[in-house]
């Protein structure tokens, strides 16, 4: 008997994905935002010291080139700056502007009330070894990507 447990994996991963782009779009319209720049947003309201760029790509899980196009959009929006010093692009702390900490806090409002709706019935205990698990499996795909290499 054909066994389903990469299909059942794959589909609720792929619906998961679509469903949580689809709250982030449509929660972050109302800011003019889009949902690819949630992640980016909440380091920086959870940071309000400031993120190095390499953080960020790191904390955001995508690549410079998307990283970097994030906070010049979020920039360009009065949401975000970098205090920039010459010849340290990267190095440079990203910020929320006083526009961007307002916002961080209604954001991070939608998310709670969010993560709070979803999580429910579920108890914390059993929260807490989902994401161990979730861990694990991302660890694992980690680890076979690497033998691919770059």
């Amino acid at each position: 008997m054909f066994d389903n447990q990469y299909e059942t994996f794959t589909k609720i991963i792929a619906e998961l994905s679509r469903s949580v782009g689809k709250i982030k779009n449509k929660e972050m319209e109302k800011f003019g935002l889009k949902g690819k720049q949630v992640q980016c947003f909440f380091c920086l309201y959870k940071n309000p010291e400031g993120v190095s760029f390499k953080d960020l790509c790191t904390f955001t899980g995508t690549d410079k080139a998307a990283t970097w196009r994030t906070v010049k959009e979020l920039e360009s929006l009065g949401y975000v700056y970098t205090h920039a010093e010459e010849g340290k692009k990267y190095k440079n702390p990203v910020k929320l502007t006083e526009k961007g900490c307002s916002t961080g806090i209604e954001i991070d409002r939608i998310i709670c009330g969010i993560v709070d709706a979803v999580s429910g019935d579920i108890p914390e205990e059993e929260r807490e070894k989902m994401y161990r698990l979730l861990n694990i499996i991302n660890d694992n795909l980690k680890k076979i990507c690497d033998r691919y290499g770059e």
